[in-house]
């Protein structure tokens, strides 16, 4: 009757895991005829009531005690059950347990889960049990406790395999690529929850579909040969195709693998983008292929095509014997044709070492990419750095090479020089940096003897004398924050800009820049807000350079706000850093515009824009300045509605 009651406790798979347990303490309650049954959990010296069947409440979920204050103890130290009938005349009565609860009756065993003692479960009364246990009771209280285990192990399976789950739906959603199950007759079984390009594009929900419900009737049946083929040799197909998807053609890269269930998981890779590049180089190619086909019957024609190109090329065979090189890729490496033509890659070991920084990667570029019989990998291209005879920045464009026929004729390898591009940029920098500071000289002297004249310093002005020396000293400003801008934009890209750390209050700094821009606002009848929080932590930064941050943004919110707008900066703190947001009711921005907001030289192309002038740096040097503190900066706007800029800055 007892395992008749216990089997139909574990077979009630309509109720949950508590309501298991509830069942089975209550039907233990009444099988030992006792009071109160728990199963209890053992975490070191404390031990916790997970649950609990108890007439009058004494003992609830969720009580901790001491484990060696425990009847439970006992039970944990001797490894099995425990079954006491009378603890008053028992050694039990010197636990606390007992002077707390008054519990006279005990029955309880260990519960052991995954071959960890994971608790006990115990039995008992406030009444001394009429009759002594027997054996029966001990092994039944056993088999409880075996069942308890066995749930427990279950839960936990049930809790990791959750957890598996939930990791794979990350994978999965971090994946762009397109993975289905379909069966053998082409039926959509799963569509895997990524985020590809194929899916969102065609919007249809495929599961339960077929190939022949989603695709045309060529297509579907070319994919059903894959689905096939792969399940006919249990092996891994792999195929490229092409779809058309709102208008514009779609190439994709597909892996077809069988699984046990007669299903196939089918993933697919967007390559639309190599494609084209391949398409690109395709011409190209053709005509280098041309030229060398031709070079048979005019050698000279050809390698003085090759000859004047301005990059360095060199023509592979697929046994890694050089086949021709031109004039430039002698240039570049300090090699002469006849060192080079007829020999393998393996034989100029010691000129690779002398010329590329890393030798052994360009030793090796020839053999990931080709073998006898024919190229594994088609085009590619990287940057390599070369040390010898000059030191130069390399990009390498490679591809393979084949007759019309598509006989496999080697790979060819192009060696473009982008070091002067480098150089170039570097000089622009430094030809900024030089106007900027000499514009600085001229432009102070500028402004100081337009003060010393609009102070009257050297005599009277005229009224309309004073209006013309008032523009020249504003347009005298505006150059002057110009230069400025400049200067930072030079010293930021050179990595001169070195910041003076310290603990810095920004509602200080707030105060301040609203105080200094304040006349200009209220010449528009701009109203400012200021929102700092009570308990701003200091920040660690270069108060110099976060004023400057701080006043370009202010700056900009009173340009771009119409006459009577409003301007909030706030100023609240997050765990480990503080953010300050320039809120206005200006023109807005478009989320085009918001994406190179942050670019040099960018303006928004509108009308207010236009009349307010600038140069597109501020946003630049304000990004810089702030990721140079180790903060970020973001914009949030609508067109017509005004914008929000935000800044993040790191606690002290």
């Amino acid at each position: 009757e007892r395992l008749r009651n216990l089997y139909d406790v574990a077979a009630a798979h309509h109720l949950g895991f508590d309501d298991k347990i509830h069942r089975l303490l209550t039907m233990g309650c009444q099988e030992f005829n006792l009071d109160i049954g728990v199963v209890g959990e053992v975490a070191g010296q404390r031990y916790e009531i997970m649950h609990a069947v108890d007439i009058d409440a004494a003992v609830m979920p969720g009580s901790t005690y001491d484990l060696g204050d425990t009847y439970c103890a006992e039970a944990l130290r001797l490894g099995g059950p425990v079954a006491v009938e009378h603890v008053a005349e028992s050694k039990l009565q010197a636990r606390p347990c007992y002077a707390i609860f008054h519990l006279e009756a005990y029955l309880g065993t260990p519960i052991v889960v995954n071959g960890v003692v994971y608790g006990t479960l115990a039995f008992s009364s406030l009444q001394p049990h009429p009759v002594a246990f027997t054996s029966a009771d001990k092994e039944f209280l056993k088999l409880m406790a075996q069942w308890v285990g066995s749930e427990l192990e279950r839960r936990q399976a049930e809790v990791k395999l959750q957890a598996s789950e939930a990791e794979l739906r990350a994978l999965f959603a971090a994946m762009t690529d397109n993975i289905f199950v379909l069966d053998a007759n082409g039926r959509y079984r799963k569509v895997a929850p990524t985020q590809p390009v194929l899916t969102e594009q065609v919007g249809v929900d495929y599961v339960g579909k077929t190939l022949h419900e989603v695709f045309q009737p060529q297509q579907a049946e070319l994919f059903l040969r894959c689905i096939q083929r792969a399940l006919a040799t249990q092996h891994t197909v792999h195929t490229e195709y092409c779809l058309e998807v709102d208008g514009q053609a779609l190439w994709f890269a597909a892996a077809v693998s069988p699984m046990l269930d007669d299903t196939v998981i089918w993933v697919a890779r967007d390559i639309t983008k190599r494609k084209r590049a391949e398409e690109q180089v395709v011409q190209t190619v053709a005509a280098l292929e041309a030229q060398y086909y031709q070079a048979e019957k005019a050698h000279s024609e050809s390698n003085a095509v090759l000859d004047a190109t301005s990059e360095g090329m060199a023509l592979v065979a697929p046994d890694h014997r050089f086949l021709t090189v031109n004039r430039r890729f002698s240039e570049l490496f300090g090699v002469g044709t006849d060192q080079v033509v007829g020999r393998r890659l393996t034989e100029l070991e010691g000129e690779l070492q002398r010329v590329f920084a890393e030798a052994a990667s360009m030793q090796g570029q020839d053999g990931q990419h080709s073998d006898g019989a024919g190229d594994v990998r088609g085009t590619f291209r990287e940057i390599v750095v070369q040390q010898w005879p000059v030191q130069r920045e390399l990009e390498l464009f490679s591809t393979p090479v084949r007759r019309a026929d598509t006989e496999h004729l080697g790979r060819l390898y192009v060696f473009r020089d982008i070091t002067h591009e480098r150089e170039v940029d570097r000089m622009k920098s430094e030809f900024v940096s030089l106007v900027s500071h000499e514009l600085r000289t001229p432009l102070t002297s500028i402004k100081g003897y337009i003060d010393l004249v609009l102070d009257e310093e050297v005599g009277d002005i005229t009224a309309d004398q004073r209006d013309f020396l008032e523009i020249v000293k504003t347009n005298a400003d505006r150059l002057v924050t110009l230069t400025n801008d400049l200067l930072d934009v030079s010293r930021i890209e050179a990595g001169k800009i070195e910041l003076q750390r310290q603990p810095v209050d920004v509602a200080q700094l707030v105060r301040r820049v609203s105080t200094t821009l304040r006349p200009q606002l209220e010449a528009k009848d701009q109203r400012l807000k200021l929102e700092l929080a009570p308990t701003l932590p200091l920040i660690s930064a270069d108060g110099d350079r976060i004023t400057q941050v701080l006043t370009n943004l202010l700056s900009n919110a009173h340009k771009y706000t119409p006459k009577g707008g409003h301007i909030v900066i706030a100023a609240t703190h997050e765990p480990t850093q503080v953010r300050i947001e320039v809120q206005d009711t200006g023109i807005g921005l478009a989320a085009e515009e918001q994406a190179q907001l942050f670019t040099k030289f960018f303006r928004a192309r509108n009308r207010t824009t236009q009349e307010v002038g600038g140069t597109g740096l501020g946003l630049a040097i304000v990004k810089s300045l702030v990721e140079l503190h180790g903060g970020g900066v973001a914009v949030a706007s609508t067109p017509g509605c005004g914008s929000t800029f935000s800044v993040t800055l790191p606690m002290a």
